[in-house]
Parts: structure tokens; sequence; C-alpha cells
């Protein structure tokens, strides 16, 4: 009797072992979870020494089927601005370059032609080397195209690049190839318009917090729209997809509260795959979410 409690004592505790480590291996993107096809998640690529700027931090691929990440990586000199070229069908580092932006760096909007984006500083006004607001650069090697003066550090949309007509420009871009219009509503939430303004779908009833164009991702094809929701307090993460042209849903997935960093989910080039972005310590992990068509 005296051996038979020790044994019982170490089986529960081997049990509760086991038990935790399924859990752990099923949550989203661990292996069990990869294996057996869970949520979605294909691949997971640890980033190293590097932190992505929130908001739009990964841009889609451009021609050559490359993307770029923006954020500080550490050097010998501490933190600094920098881009990541990446190949998202792989999550393989091919390159980093340095931005050319003074302190502050951490806006980013890339052009419809997906050669060129534009940074800006958060809290200064002045942030490039020749006193300007804002810098257009390469996305191919960040090297500065030119730099320019604007009227807020957070524009949504490119300079030169087309809008939709009318209302709050940070509230209504386009999707689907200029055949629909996506409103973000204070109030109403997310609401799918045709080209001529008859309303389609109400794709969120009502947002955790206001959203604003900046935090939608259309995919290449534009067929696609994705929206994700950090975690924040006890609330998880959600990531959604809808088609462009319906309003119907493709994906509302839930995620745990690890997922706290705000920043947009990128497409791969054929538009079958999402880049999720999560902090992990001093470095970033890719993930690689699967979409269907």
């Amino acid at each position: 009797m005296r051996g038979t409690i020790p044994f019982c004592l170490a089986a529960l505790i081997g049990l509760g072992a086991a038990g935790y480590g399924v859990y752990w291996l099923l949550g989203t993107c661990r292996p069990l979870d990869r294996l057996l096809g869970i949520s979605g998640c294909t691949e997971v690529v640890q980033i190293a020494d590097f932190a992505p700027v929130q908001a739009v931090a990964l841009t889609a691929p451009d021609a050559e089927g490359v993307s770029s990440l923006f954020g500080h990586a550490y050097t010998p000199d501490g933190w600094r601005p920098a881009m990541v070229r990446l190949d998202l069908e792989t999550g393989k580092e091919l390159s980093r370059y340095p931005v050319r932006a003074l302190n502050g760096f951490g806006w980013i909007l890339p052009a419809q032609d997906g050669k060129r984006g534009l940074f800006t500083c958060w809290v200064q006004r002045i942030c490039t080397e020749d006193g300007r607001r804002a810098a257009i650069i390469s996305l191919v090697d960040a090297s500065v195209i030119e730099t320019l003066d604007l009227d807020t550090s957070n524009p949504v949309h490119f300079p030169g690049d087309a809008a939709p007509p009318g209302g709050d420009e940070w509230r209504r871009v386009f999707a689907a190839n200029g055949e629909r219009i996506i409103e973000a509503d204070p109030d109403r939430g997310l609401i799918l318009f045709d080209s001529e303004g008859a309303e389609i779908a109400k794709l969120i009833d009502k947002a955790r917090w206001d959203v604003t164009v900046s935090d939608l991702s259309i995919s290449p094809s534009g067929t696609r729209i994705a929206y994700f929701e950090h975690a924040r307090n006890d609330d998880p993460a959600r990531l959604l997809v809808w088609n462009a042209l319906t309003g119907e849903a493709v994906i509302d997935h839930q995620f745990d509260s690890s997922y706290r960093w705000r920043s947009n989910p990128a497409w791969t080039a054929q538009s079958t795959g999402l880049a999720l972005i999560r902090r992990d310590g001093p470095d970033t992990l890719l993930e690689l979410h699967s979409v269907s068509r």
C-alpha cells in the first residue's frame, strides 16, 4: 500500500505533463497543429534580432515573388531602421538593408505598383536626413527615391494612387480591382459596397477598436480581404478573410493571447496564403497560413 501512493502520484504527474505537452504541441503553428492542419498554419520562420513596425510592416510580393519587411534590426550600433527581403513561399530571408530614417521611424505605406514604399516617423515631424517629413524608397534595396512633406505622419493612400471618391480617406479603400469599395465606419463596422455605392454586405458589425483602411490587406488578385485583430487584455486574436466580391466569410479563426503585435497579414503572390507576424523576445516569428481560393 505504501508503494502504491507514490506510484499513483508519479503516474498523475506524468499524465499531467503529457497532457500539457500535447496541449502545447497543438497550439497555433506548433508541430501537431501544422501536422494535422488544424489552424491552416504551414510554416514558422524566425527572423533573428528584428522588431517589425506596427500596422503595415510586410508588403505583398513583387514581380519576383519577394516581400519587404520593415522594422528595426539589431546592429553593433544598437537597433536601427531596416528592411528585410523575404520569400514568403519559403520564409527564407534573402537580404537586409538599412532604411535612412531618423529616430521614430514606424509607418510604412506601399504603393500600388509594388515597387515603392513611403515611410514616416511616429512621434516627430522631421523623419529624413534632409529634414523632410517622409521619403519614398525602393522596395528592392530601400534606397531613397525622393523626400517630401505631408500633412500627416500616418497617410493611408500612397501619393498618386487611386482612392475611392467621397468620405474620409482613412475609411475607404478599393477591392476586387475597383469593382468594390470597403468602408470602415466607426459606428457600423466594416461594410462592402459596389463601385456605385450600393451596400453588398456587412463584414463586421463592430470591431473591438476603431478600424481604418490601414488595418486591411487586399490580396494581389483583388478577390480576398483580410483583417487581423491582435489580442488585447483577455480577448484572443482573430483572423478574418472574406470574398471581396460577395462579402462571404472564408476564414474566421481565433488565436491565443500571444498574438499581441498589431501588424497586418500579408498575402502570398498567388493569394493562397497569408503571413502573420508575432514577436518572440528580440526576434520576430513569421507564420504562413493557407487560404482556400
